[in-house]
């Protein structure tokens, strides 16, 4: 994903939500573990809608008005974004009281690794779609841009 003025907040905020995910969660740290996933996906929430609203915004528009051939993919891109701020919002609400249903089902913490595992692999899915969509938006602001349209000689 190439890094941007325009997207570095959140290329930084993502990193660290997949930092906090991927950090294996120790028995009797289990609720610490959560506290992090939870507070790096509130601290990514602002970025993201910044991003997804403002910037994407603006681009995909000027896709589709750079080259017109390529306004599918513009209304591909918006979609895309719809789809990773659902997908953020439904993570978001799974951390919401996470590390306080950790603390409950201790001394039995391993009672949840399956379900956090699963956000685990959930977020993880929502990184990887984050990372792909800037680097989609990219490449189609550079072909929009640079796309030899074949009117020319």
């Amino acid at each position: 994903m190439l890094r941007t003025e325009s997207n570095s907040v959140l290329i930084d905020a993502v990193e660290r939500l997949e930092v906090a995910l991927q950090t294996p969660f120790v028995p009797g740290e289990m609720v610490n573990w959560a506290k992090a996933v939870r507070r790096s996906l509130t601290a990514l929430h602002l970025p993201l809608n910044e991003q997804l609203n403002q910037v994407h915004h603006r681009t995909i528009k000027q896709i589709a008005l750079e080259d017109p051939e390529l306004s599918t993919r513009a209304v591909n891109l918006k979609r895309a974004d719809e789809q990773n701020m659902q997908q953020f919002e439904r993570l978001l609400q799974r951390v919401q009281n996470l590390p306080e249903r950790v603390n409950q089902a201790e001394p039995d913490e391993g009672s949840m690794e399956s379900e956090l595992q699963e956000i685990i692999d959930d977020g993880l899915k929502f990184v990887l779609a984050v990372r792909g969509q800037e680097t989609a938006i990219d490449t189609w602001m550079n072909e929009s841009l640079n796309r030899d349209s074949g009117d020319g000689d």
